[in-house]
């Protein structure tokens, strides 16, 4: 009964009471799966902390839960803790292969701490996490932030082939086209 009308409360966005009856039904039956629900309510809230309390709690119990690595994942992500999320996110789908939410996800994660790195001027990890995301999805956007970090450590010539892809892909970014233009103003 509880459990029930947790996920009903957590729909409508009632998280107060949708964690008030996952924690009844705890009591009842401590399962990793209303773990990892409660946590995806504390995570809806923004309390990454407790959730991820809630998530290592599903874990003990059921270490092979895919979906509750990728919660987890995501909630170190929002808390800008980007090597915990990475590697949550790459146990999920390792847990759960061809599953393209996961996929997706670890992109994102990878461009994510890969601007993190850029912001640093740590070009050379920027581009390693910038690689891995094309891997996984190659898009404009992606082949223009290597592009600039390629351009942060002075590589203008990979800066160049990078832009060049991005606008193979999109003919009209603008972002690539405009960095495009400004290395060949340098020469490049």
């Amino acid at each position: 009964v509880y459990s029930g009308r947790a996920y009903l409360y957590s729909e409508e966005e009632n998280y107060d009471r949708a964690i008030a009856d996952y924690t009844a039904a705890l009591r009842v039956d401590p399962s990793a799966r209303l773990y990892t629900d409660r946590g995806s309510v504390y995570d809806s809230k923004g309390m990454y902390d407790r959730a991820i309390e809630d998530y290592n709690a599903a874990l003990r119990i059921d270490p092979n839960m895919a979906a509750t690595y990728y919660n987890r994942g995501e909630a170190y992500l929002r808390k800008k803790d980007y090597d915990r999320g990475i590697e949550d996110l790459e146990k999920a789908g390792r847990l759960a292969p061809g599953a393209t939410i996961f996929t997706m996800n670890l992109g994102i994660a990878y461009i994510a701490r890969g601007g993190a790195y850029y912001d640093n001027k740590d070009y050379n990890r920027a581009i390693e996490d910038y690689t891995k995301a094309i891997g996984l999805e190659p898009s404009a956007s992606r082949y223009n932030s290597r592009g600039s970090a390629y351009w942060g450590k002075k590589d203008y010539r990979s800066a160049r082939a990078d832009y060049e892809k991005a606008l193979q892909i999109d003919p009209n970014y603008t972002l690539a086209r405009n960095n495009l233009e400004l290395l060949r103003k340098m020469g490049y």
